[in-house]
């Protein structure tokens, strides 16, 4: 080993001697965290064999960054976001990338952008006469017809409201193929582009100098989508690895664990087209090492990933589900909650795995976001007490901003009406106070991702505006600055609509 480090840079320092790191934080600061380990030596494909003493057996592998491929495949995607922030100079940056990414891919990229149903083709005609407007609705970028024939994607945003959650979803519904981000924006946050990393790649575009170098951090991320790279196991078995991705990216590197029965095995290297890339060996039984305990489970999440890439029919489904509950790990279709045993004898038809994979899922779904809808309410209802509490003490009532009838929770807080700042349940719940801005005014708090505290049995916002007076249709409120984090909120549908 010659250096480690870690991302998002600067988190935390190395020691004094030797190879250690030491993270000492309250709670993670981001979901993910990257450690980097530069080899003294370069970095070339390795398969060592595990032997156990019942003599089962395992290879791991280890492959390192792949050659570029000499030719660049058809089926490249440019998903490009149209909001409001992105007219402007950076609508310019756009023409340039996508001149830069014409002249390296020829023929062979398709622009696609977001509508109310999901993603959808367009040629460079009809995309040169769209407008940059409103806010980034990232629910409507999981749907990409046609997804099947893609060899992989490049995002061209500035990164508005776009979360890691957001690009492991695109990855997942996009095929599980290579994600690269083309960010318009000065300052990257760290977490997005340690994400970005695990799924492909980020090239930042924003400055004159990085133009300079665009061509060559395109035809980079071009290439590394055309090699395709899969890997095919003893047996003719396909795998996703384990850790890592096979990439053509300098530094980048995939680990496979393979279970096999005798001495005698290859692993196969191959680009899209079945052309084989490289062949790999393994060391023979003779040079196997003992097996420790912890290896016989990572070939079992090995294969559950695998599953999760496919097509997801009933029969994977029940296949995934066994594997998590018989082997105690988190999958698409498991989770673990503490039942009594006289609960799982009675009720043991509905804990059966097919069951499970059909049903488990929503449910957990549709619990979480019931908890934090009320969750949420009851914020709501905190801060009209909060409010109500500083017009019985004030004779000027509680002021809200009349553009965006924002709340100002600081001045709630300094006159102890309010403790401290409100913690939210989703990241994107943002609390406003309207219409009008005062409980003088017949008014309530609202949030743009839940609606009204007090219009629950109300089936959209929409009508709960119009059950207060509003006229949706000269409704004389600046709805830009209603723009809300990382989801299509019911405001933001109403806005649309």
């Amino acid at each position: 080993i010659k250096a480690i480090s870690l991302e998002p840079d600067g988190i935390c320092k190395p020691a004094e001697t030797g190879f250690s790191l030491r993270l000492s934080q309250p709670k993670a600061p981001y979901k993910s965290l990257r450690l980097n380990v530069k080899l003294a030596n370069s970095a070339v494909s390795h398969v060592t064999g595990f032997q156990s003493s019942s003599k089962e057996r395992f290879l791991l592998a280890r492959i390192p960054a792949l050659a570029s491929p000499k030719t660049i495949l058809p089926g490249i995607r440019a998903i490009i976001d149209t909001s409001g922030s992105m007219g402007g100079k950076n609508r310019h940056r756009i023409e340039v990338a996508l001149k830069t990414l014409r002249s390296v891919c020829k023929d062979n990229v398709s622009l696609y952008i977001p509508d109310a149903a999901g993603l959808k083709y367009v040629s460079d005609a009809e995309f040169s006469k769209i407008k940059c407007w409103g806010p980034t609705n990232w629910k409507s970028f999981r749907s990409i017809p046609d997804f099947a024939n893609a060899t992989g994607y490049l995002l061209l945003t500035d990164g508005d409201d776009l979360s890691p959650q957001d690009i492991e979803t695109f990855w997942v519904n996009w095929g599980r193929k290579p994600i690269w981000l083309l960010l318009l924006n000065r300052n990257i946050p760290p977490s997005l582009a340690l994400s970005a990393k695990e799924v492909g790649g980020c090239i930042s575009f924003f400055s004159s100098e990085e133009e300079n170098r665009l061509e060559k951090k395109i035809l980079g991320a071009v290439a590394d989508i055309s090699l395709g790279a899969r890997i095919s196991l003893p047996q003719d078995q396909s795998a996703i690895p384990l850790f890592g991705r096979l990439s053509s990216q300098e530094g980048e590197e995939a680990f496979f664990v393979i279970p096999v029965k005798d001495g005698k095995n290859q692993i196969r290297i191959s680009n899209f087209q079945g052309e084989t890339i490289e062949t790999l060996s393994e060391p023979g039984t003779e040079n196997d090492r003992k097996m420790p305990n912890w290896l016989p489970i990572l070939p079992v999440r090995q294969r559950i990933l695998t599953l999760q890439a496919r097509e997801q029919t009933r029969k994977i489904a029940e296949e995934i589900t066994k594997l998590g509950l018989s082997n105690n790990l988190v999958t698409d279709y498991t989770a673990f909650l503490a039942v009594p045993e006289e609960v799982a004898a009675k009720h043991a038809d509905a804990l059966n795995p097919a069951f499970l994979a059909a049903f488990a899922v929503p449910n957990f779904k549709k619990a979480r976001e019931q908890a934090r809808g009320k969750a949420c309410y009851a914020n709501l209802r905190v801060l009209m007490g909060a409010v109500e509490m500083y017009n019985m003490d004030s004779p000027i009532p509680f002021p809200t901003d009349p553009t965006t009838c924002m709340i100002k929770t600081k001045k709630l807080i300094e006159g102890s009406y309010l403790k401290n700042e409100i913690s939210k349940p989703e990241s994107y719940c943002d609390y406003r106070f309207g219409p009008g801005g005062t409980l003088a005014a017949n008014s309530a708090p609202f949030c743009l991702a839940h609606g009204f505290v007090d219009d629950l049995d109300v089936a959209t916002l929409e009508e709960s505006f119009i059950k207060r007076g509003a006229d949706p249709y000269s409704f004389d409120i600046d709805f830009s600055q209603f723009k809300s984090v990382g989801a299509s909120t019911p405001l933001q549908q109403w806005i649309e609509k």
